[in-house]
């Protein structure tokens, strides 16, 4: 008789073994909890890989429609409303943006010959212009306040500025009432 068999006649045989020690229990819930583990990243990498490859799709799509707008008008969008058509310097709703579900526009600036396209789906920000394919964003990182000094009806904060996420801090925006 092989090993295996001698093994799995000394598992499931009943007459010589009534039930399983509590290591051997320890085990397999350890066994289980690091396939739960391994199952779990797997997911989140290739959910966040689908969630780009929407954005990108997107991305591409709404390029092509901004080119064809261009292309009877003879300038860029320059401002977009609500739904994501354009409205100058011509109306027309056949250029609409469409996007995947959970994507949004997060910003659109266009001029004559230029166009910038950025498309968020949570805390992923990607960017198309007339003449660049799909590039990541990072968001930009918060200040960090180094002091706060109190005065009479008023208040110095110096702070460090965070990190800029590829793309120029214009302004940084506070609140002393938390809201």
């Amino acid at each position: 008789m092989n090993l295996l068999n001698k093994f799995f006649l000394f598992v499931f045989n009943s007459k010589t073994r009534k039930a399983f020690s509590i290591v051997e229990l320890l085990i397999v819930i350890v066994a289980i909890g690091i396939l739960a583990t391994i199952t779990f990243v797997s997911y989140s990498g290739i959910s966040a890989r689908a969630n780009v490859a929407t954005i990108k799709s997107d991305l591409d799509t709404n390029a092509r429609k901004l080119q064809l707008y261009y292309t009877q008008y003879g300038s860029y969008p320059t401002a977009l409303d609500g739904s994501n058509c354009p409205t100058a310097p011509n109306v027309d709703s056949n250029y609409c943006l469409k996007l995947s579900p959970g994507n949004t526009v997060s910003s659109y600036t266009g001029a004559q010959s230029t166009f910038a396209l950025f498309v968020s789906k949570g805390s992923i920000t990607y960017k198309i212009t007339e003449s660049s394919g799909p590039v990541a964003i990072d968001v930009p990182g918060a200040p960090t306040i180094s002091s706060v000094t109190p005065g009479i009806s008023q208040i110095s904060v110096n702070f460090s500025a965070g990190t800029d996420g590829g793309s120029t801090i214009t302004n940084y925006e506070y609140s002393t009432n938390g809201g």
